[in-house]
């Protein structure tokens, strides 16, 4: 309560942990919204990443921005960063960027729907249908059967409009009815 931010942090760790006390995210939020606006990296990083992922508190990209941004972006995962310029500054060139790095430096695969949705709807690049349904395919060809619920509707979507309409593959009325 005297404003030291290592202890503000820490009491938002113990908060959100639940490991000393019980877990109480709203108290958690609390101490690292103090930390935070003190400076503290590790409660500026868990702020962002809880409004990011919405555990505990209601999703919120903008939010997530406001706390990432306090520190630049700083350790903060590329696909993360893609998420924060794709849906809230809508800066399509620098989303890329950063998918782009994700992909390609950290083999996570969620950033090759993100650039193939970008393909698709021509989003800071021009539009490429024959680009989308590479990134879409690749992103879609790393679940299997068992995990096709883990795969976003809209994925399924695009790539169904796209194997309807022929656009950047030949037209499959019958793989697009079952996508």
């Amino acid at each position: 309560e005297q404003g030291d931010m290592l202890a503000q942090s820490q009491l938002g760790d113990m908060y959100r942990d639940g490991k000393w006390v019980e877990a109480n995210i709203e108290e958690a939020i609390k101490w690292y919204k103090l930390a935070g606006e003190n400076g503290d990296r590790e409660a500026i990083y868990y702020l962002g990443y809880l409004y990011y992922r919405g555990d505990g508190v209601e999703q919120s990209y903008k939010e997530a921005y406001y706390w990432f941004s306090k520190d630049d972006f700083y350790d903060i995962p590329n696909y993360i960063c893609g998420d924060m310029y794709f849906h809230v500054d809508q800066n399509y060139e620098q989303a890329l960027a950063c998918y782009r790095k994700s992909l390609k430096d950290d083999g996570y695969e969620y950033a090759a729907y993100k650039i193939g949705e970008m393909y698709y709807y021509g989003l800071g690049l021009e539009q490429s249908y024959d680009e989308a349904v590479k990134y879409l395919k690749y992103f879609e060809d790393e679940f299997d059967e068992r995990f096709v619920d883990a795969v976003p509707e809209k994925v399924h979507y695009m790539l169904a409009e796209l194997y309807k309409n022929g656009w950047g593959v030949e037209q499959d009325l019958e793989l697009a009815e079952k996508l």
